[in-house]
C-alpha cells in the first residue's frame, strides 16, 4: 500500500511578527459538492492564539475533512457535538497504526540503512522525515478533537528503545516531543507503547537474523533497526529501566504498554512459555522505571489462541504470577479481519479463553481491545459501523472497557484495504475523507462514556450499559423489549444519530440505543 503523501501545500514558513496563527479555527465546511462525489465536513474547531514564530508550521485545510455521501447522512446534532476528550471514553484510536505508514518507501529504507544513531547525524533526513510526519500528526491531532478522542496509540513511535535511545546514554525526544504534542493539542494523551528494541543491546546479545521477519526490518514494526537481530528480548535489563525511566521522567505519561504482540507472531519476541518468563521479567523492570503510579498495560495479545506460541505463553504468564503485574488486560481481535462472522461466537472464545485466567486467579483487570478491526470488503459503512456497535455490547459484558480503532488509512488504487474499511478516515488524493464510522464511534463515547458495567439480556441482541446511574440499553434483533422498555416513553437512536422519541420501538437488525425517558 503506498505511503499518505505529506500536506506539503499546507506547510508555511513565516517570519516572526507575521502573526500566522498556529491553531487556525476549522473553518465550517458549507455543504459543498466536491470532484470526487463527497461533501464538505461542517466539522470546526476553536482557534487558538496567534503566535510570532520563525519555525515551519503547518496550515490546516478547510474545510478539515471531506465526507463520504453515507458519513453525510449523519444527524447534524452528531456532526456539530463538541465532546471533551476523556480517558473514561470507550472508543480511542491508533493514530497511526505504524509511524512507517506515513512515510515513503524511500524514506523507511534510508532510515533503516543508517539506523537512528545515522538519522539523528543526517541533519536533511531527520528534516525531511520530521516535515512529512509533523505535517502528518498535526492534521491527525485536530481530527482527534473533532471526535473528541482521547488516546492515541503509535506502535512505532514515541516510545521505542532505539528511537529515544539510538546510542547507550544518548537520548533524543526529537521524535517523541513531536508525536506527544500533537496528542495533547488534541485535549487527549498517548497510550506509550515500549517497544522494547535498541539496535545496540541487540547486537550485544548477538541475536541471529531470523528470515521470516526481514519484513518487520526492512518496512514494518522494526524499520528504525539497522539490522535483522530476530528480534530477540531485551538483553540488558538494567540498561532497558535506565532508558524507561529517562523516558518516564521527560514525558509525563501516565499509561505504558510494554511491548507489543509479544506472546507470537508478527515478530514476537517472547513467545511460548520460555518467552512468557522472560516478558514476566521484562514487566518487573518496567514497573521498577515507571514507579507504583504507572498504568501498565501488556502488550497486546496477537489474539490467534490457537497459534501453539500463544496457546503456551498465557498459561506460563499467568501461572507464575505475570497477571499481578499488569494494571489493564490488553487483546487484539483479527478473527474477522477479512471476513464478517454471522455471530459473536470468535469474539467469545477470546474473552472466555483470558477471562477463565483471570477467574482462576482472582483477578479483577478491564480488558482493553487495543487492535479492533472488520476489514471484509463486503461490507457496507453503515454495516461497519453497526458491527463495531455490536460487537462492543458484546465484549463488553465480558470485561471489555475500551476499543482503539484505526483513525485514517490511504485508499490506493484498489480500494481499501483492511484497515482502511474499519478506519474513521480514509486518505485519498490528500485529503481525509470521514466515514460512517467516524460520527458512530463519537455516538458511541456520547452514550457510553464512564458507564460502568454491561448485562448481557439475550445474547447477540440485546445489552444494558450502566451510565451514571441510569440504564442505556443497546438493542437489535427479533424478541420481546426488555421490561423497562416495553410500554414507556423512551429515545430511540441509530447509528446516523437519528433520534426517534416512542413507547413502541420497532427493533430490526441494525442496533440501536434505546434511552428511557421515565
Amino acid at each position: 500500500m503506498r505511503a499518505p503523501l505529506p500536506w506539503v501545500f499546507f506547510l508555511a514558513l513565516p517570519l516572526a511578527g507575521s502573526g500566522f496563527a498556529a491553531e487556525p479555527a476549522l473553518d465550517v465546511g458549507k455543504s459543498a459538492s466536491s470532484s470526487r462525489d463527497h461533501t464538505c465536513s461542517a466539522a470546526s474547531a476553536d482557534a487558538g492564539p496567534a503566535h510570532s514564530v520563525r519555525h515551519r508550521l503547518v496550515r490546516l485545510p478547510v474545510p478539515l475533512f471531506l465526507e463520504t455521501p453515507t458519513a453525510s447522512q449523519a444527524a447534524s446534532w452528531l456532526k456539530e457535538l463538541r465532546l471533551t476528550p476523556s480517558p473514561a471514553a470507550v472508543v480511542h484510536v491508533m493514530n497511526p497504526y505504524h509511524i512507517q505508514r506515513l512515510l515513503s518507501n524511500a524514506q523507511r529504507s534510508q532510515i533503516h540503512s543508517v539506523g537512528m544513531a545515522g538519522f539523528y547525524e543526517d541533519e536533511e533526513l531527520e528534516d525531511a522525515t520530521r516535515a512529512t510526519l509533523g505535517a502528518q500528526y498535526r492534521i491527525r491531532s485536530e481530527l482527534m478533537r473533532a471526535g473528541g478522542l482521547y488516546f492515541s496509540r503509535d506502535l512505532t513511535g514515541p516510545a521505542f528503545w532505539e528511537i529515544v535511545e539510538p546510542e547507550r546514554g544518548e537520548f533524543r525526544y526529537d521524535l517523541t516531543d513531536m508525536i506527544l504534542s500533537n496528542s495533547r493539542r488534541s485535549g487527549g494523551a498517548e497510550l506509550m507503547v515500549v517497544q522494547p528494541y535498541a539496535s545496540w543491546d541487540q547486537a550485544a546479545a548477538g541475536y541471529p537474523a531470523n528470515s521470516e521477519n526481514e519484513s518487520f526490518f526492512t518496512g514494518g514494526d522494526f524499520f528504525v533497526l539497522k539490522e535483522n537481530t530476530g528480534p530477540g528480548p531485551a538483553f540488558d535489563l538494567a540498561a532497558y529501566e535506565d532508558f524507561l525511566a529517562h523516558l518516564k521522567a521527560h514525558a509525563g505519561e501516565s499509561f505504558w504498554e510494554i511491548a507489543n504482540e509479544m506472546d507470537g507472531g508478527n515478530g514476537g519476541t517472547y513467545s511460548g512459555s520460555s518467552g512468557a518468563l522472560q516478558y514476566i521479567e521484562l514487566l518487573r523492570s518496567s514497573r521498577r522505571a515507571l514507579g507504583p503510579e504507572a498504568v501498565i498495560v501488556n502488550g497486546g495479545s496477537i489474539g490467534f489462541i490457537g497459534f501453539p506460541d500463544v496457546a503456551a505463553f498465557w498459561p506460563a504468564f499467568f501461572s507464575n504470577g505475570g497477571g499481578a503485574l499488569i494494571d489493564v488486560l490488553n487483546l487484539h481481535y483479527p478473527s474477522e479481519w477479512d471476513e464478517v462472522a454471522q455471530d459473536s461466537s470468535k469474539l467469545e472464545e477470546l474473552l472466555d479463553f483470558f477471562n477463565g485466567y483471570l477467574a482462576a486467579g482472582s483477578l479483577t483487570k478491564e480488558i482493553w481491545l487495543t487492535e479492533f478491526v472488520i476489514g471484509d470488503p463486503s461490507l457496507s459503512e453503515q454495516q461497519v459501523a453497526e458491527w463495531y456497535l455490536k460487537r462492543f455490547s458484546f465484549a463488553a459484558a465480558r470485561g471489555a472497557r475500551k476499543i482503539f480503532v484505526e483513525l485514517a488509512d490511504t485508499k490506493g488504487k484498489n480500494g481499501l484495504a483492511p484497515l482502511g474499511v474499519s478506519a474513521m478516515f480514509y486518505i485519498e488524493d490528500e485529503a481525509f475523507v470521514a466515514q460512517l464510522a467516524f460520527y458512530t464511534q463519537k455516538l458511541i463515547n456520547a452514550k457510553l462514556t464512564g458507564f460502568v458495567g454491561c448485562m448481557e439480556l439475550v445474547k447477540d441482541k440485546q445489552y444494558e450499559f450502566s451510565v451514571n446511574g441510569r440504564p442505556v440499553f443497546v438493542l437489535w434483533g427479533a424478541g420481546q423489549l426488555p421490561p423497562a422498555v416495553a410500554g414507556h416513553a423512551v429515545k430511540v437512536t441509530d447509528v446516523f444519530g437519528n433520534e426517534t422519541v416512542t413507547s413502541a420501538p420497532l427493533l430490526t437488525a441494525s442496533p440501536v440505543f434505546v434511552e428511557p425517558l421515565d
